[in-house]
């Protein structure tokens, strides 16, 4: 095996271009618009990818992710995040080259938007139902009615509908409970768009974008839109929600052996916080898992994957990884491993680079 000058992310190609496939063959059956969200990789290398299936339209989760895709040649952007009005001047130039769309939850971010943006751009109402991370609750139809009123008193500003990341999904015990949070959520976004065309008379489309659901149903009935991202790699925390096969991660981490400890079966991996991020997954007894180690060939590919295996702990740069007896024996100090990622967003967040079937691929740093 190759020695590695340090931990890095290697891509399965076949693996990603089927997981992009299957999600896009979904939407197009049923009808819906497929917006895949792009913070997943933060890589413009891997457009020709969306483009071959004729994808067009791409969710970020910042401005500045935004600004990285628009200037690698994307024409139409979501930012699913609620509008950081300190950065006008930067929403201005994008929308002056590309069509942008940004969500809301505040009227007070509205009117700014209203006042200050010179081009056109689209708004969606961020909802929240359950979560409590961002966007308005949904049970606050007079606030959603003022942010449509005062978005549709501006020439530059579009009202497009409804937006909800439902990050409830993550909570669910089995994917049964996962596929009733869905629904749960989408009976009140089809209850808050009726209750618009209702009151003021407006039509607004329904926009959902959690990977577990999306990829868990089959049925889009109801949605407009979908904006999924971890699903085109997958993680430890979909297969343990049952959302994928362990064998449908298509990203994962390449590191070194370091150390080994024969009186506690474990190893020192180089493969710590600042590589696999602080995220981690847990299996159905609970227990928390940041990672599960794979045997790889010369050519970084899968060839074995250890589930009995796992890192229980990250330090800045350390990674501890409990070893099932054939594991251990098998691995020497100096070693290559992959790790399976719980969280790959982030571990891809804060990786330079990739590496996909001899090729070193750029993202956005």
């Amino acid at each position: 095996m190759k020695m590695i000058e340090r931990p890095f992310i290697a891509i399965d190609r076949n693996k990603m271009i089927t997981n992009l496939e299957m999600m896009h063959r979904k939407a197009v059956s049923s009808g819906c618009k497929f917006v895949p969200h792009l913070k997943t990789h933060h890589s413009a290398s891997l457009m020709p990818y969306y483009y071959e299936l004729r994808i067009t339209e791409f969710t970020v989760s910042s401005i500045q992710m935004a600004e990285y895709f628009v200037a690698n040649g994307v024409q139409n952007i979501t930012i699913a995040f609620p509008a950081d009005v300190s950065k006008i001047e930067n929403l201005n130039q994008m929308a002056s080259k590309a069509e942008i769309s940004i969500f809301v939850d505040s009227v007070e971010a509205v009117q700014i938007l209203a006042e200050k943006m010179l081009n056109p751009i689209g708004i969606y109402i961020e909802i929240d139902n359950g979560y409590k991370r961002s966007g308005v609750d949904a049970d606050s139809i007079e606030l959603i009615f003022e942010i449509i009123k005062t978005t549709k008193n501006s020439n530059q500003l579009n009202f497009i509908g409804l937006a909800i990341h439902d990050g409830l999904t993550y909570t669910a015990k089995n994917t049964d409970e996962n596929r009733t949070i869905h629904e749960k959520s989408l009976r009140k976004m089809t209850s808050l768009k009726k209750a618009i065309q209702i009151g003021l008379g407006i039509n607004s489309i329904i926009s959902m974008g959690d990977s577990p659901s999306m990829s868990l149903i089959d049925n889009f009935e109801g949605i407009d839109e979908m904006r999924p991202g971890v699903f085109i790699f997958n993680d430890l925390q979909q297969y343990f929600l049952g959302v994928c096969t362990i064998d449908e991660i298509a990203a994962y981490l390449i590191s070194a052996v370091i150390s080994k400890y024969p009186l506690r079966s474990e190893i020192l991996l180089h493969a710590g916080a600042i590589h696999l991020s602080k995220d981690y997954a847990k299996d159905s007894s609970g227990k928390v898992i940041y990672g599960i180690p794979a045997r790889i060939n010369s050519k970084f590919e899968i060839e074995q994957i250890y589930e009995q295996s796992y890192i229980r702990q990250l330090s800045q740069e350390h990674g501890i990884l409990v070893a099932e007896n054939g594991l251990f024996d098998s691995l020497e100090i100096g070693d290559t491993i992959a790790i399976l990622p719980a969280h790959i967003c982030l571990t891809c967040a804060v990786a330079s680079e990739y590496y996909c079937e001899s090729e070193i691929l750029s993202k956005m740093r």
